[in-house]
């Protein structure tokens, strides 16, 4: 082997050393920015649901708050769901607040957003509707969707809600205060018996 040959292979064989190890370092990067987008998923959703989170609604809400964009904002309690957990399990449970999620979800219109805020509770903001009788039909259309008969793991099940209205219109309102007012009249909803909503309009 000539000293031109010796040295063309040692060339090449650098050449691919770099070409592999650019394409390790790229696939690396996709991997990290995969696993970052897995890790930012999982922070913002609620695991049994996949519906939004706690933490994710309420960065939205502020958002919209600090941006001064009206909204309506939907606190849902569900009717007799600690009967089910308790009589059925809470596998049975969380199958079922996931097939509500799914059923109310499909209905949203875009920029609408449905969330999981805890145990049976759930939050809608409707982003663009600060109208009452509009904000009021589709209320009751989340009603209509939550208040089917759910067969799940051979169970037949029935459940209903309520909801508490509170709207935004660009005043000084906070993300605690807003939702404190939808909380009050969520309970004023049960109060006044199930499948009811309440609102301050």
């Amino acid at each position: 082997m000539t000293l031109f040959d010796s040295f063309h292979q040692m060339s090449l064989q650098v050449i691919n050393s770099q070409k592999d190890l650019t394409k390790r370092v790229k696939d690396k990067t996709a991997d990290l920015a995969k696993a970052q987008a897995a890790a930012l998923h999982l922070a913002n959703h609620d695991h049994v649901t996949g519906l939004a989170n706690r933490m994710s609604i309420r960065n939205t809400i502020q958002q919209r708050i600090d941006a001064k964009q009206p909204f309506s904002l939907l606190f849902i309690d569900l009717d007799g769901f600690k009967q089910i957990n308790d009589t059925y399990g809470h596998g049975v449970g969380d199958s079922l607040l996931t097939r509500i999620g799914q059923n109310v979800s499909s209905s949203l219109e875009i920029g609408d957003i449905f969330a999981r805020y805890g145990g049976d509770e759930f939050v809608l903001l409707l982003q663009h509707d600060n109208q009452c009788d509009i904000v009021n039909r589709k209320a009751k259309r989340v009603l209509e969707l939550i208040k089917q008969s759910y067969q799940i793991n051979g169970h037949q099940l029935n459940v209903s809600a309520c909801i508490g209205v509170a709207q935004y219109d660009g005043t000084d309102n906070d993300t605690d205060s807003l939702i404190h007012l939808a909380d009050v009249a969520m309970y004023q909803a049960k109060n006044a018996g199930k499948d009811q909503v309440m609102h301050a309009c």
